[in-house]
């Protein structure tokens, strides 16, 4: 598949939207919310980011032909104040999805490698 440079869609106060110039169902979306929070006592800004993919893939059965909805997304939320932590949890999970995936998950198989899930350390 070549590789397409996006072009902004939509733009609003939250998030962003960004589509494929040759197919402009093929999405995606960044939403940041941030919102005050408590701590056991302590006051810190809570900072939500939400990265969402969408797109279609036709699938067929017989002569009929249908456009099956696709999405990607990713949660990730913490105060502004936990950027680092926040980092290192994303560089794990980033390595730990690349896993799970290589060990059939996207075939409808439960990962088994336990020993390739991994916690801190992974760098960029």
């Amino acid at each position: 598949m070549t590789q397409r440079q996006a072009k902004l869609q939509s733009c609003d106060s939250n998030s962003v939207t960004f589509a494929d110039p040759s197919n402009i169902q093929h999405t995606f979306r960044v939403k940041n919310t941030r919102t005050p929070k408590q701590v056991f006592g302590i006051s810190l800004t809570n900072n939500r980011l939400e990265f969402i993919e969408n797109d279609t893939a036709d699938q067929s059965n017989g002569d009929k032909t249908v456009k099956e909805p696709l999405s990607v997304r990713v949660v990730i939320s913490g105060s502004l104040e936990a950027k680092a932590e926040l980092t290192q949890m994303w560089l794990d999970t980033k390595a730990n999805v690349d896993s799970a995936i290589t060990d059939g998950a996207l075939d409808g198989f439960k990962p088994t490698h336990t020993t390739a899930i991994v916690f801190g350390g992974v760098s960029p």
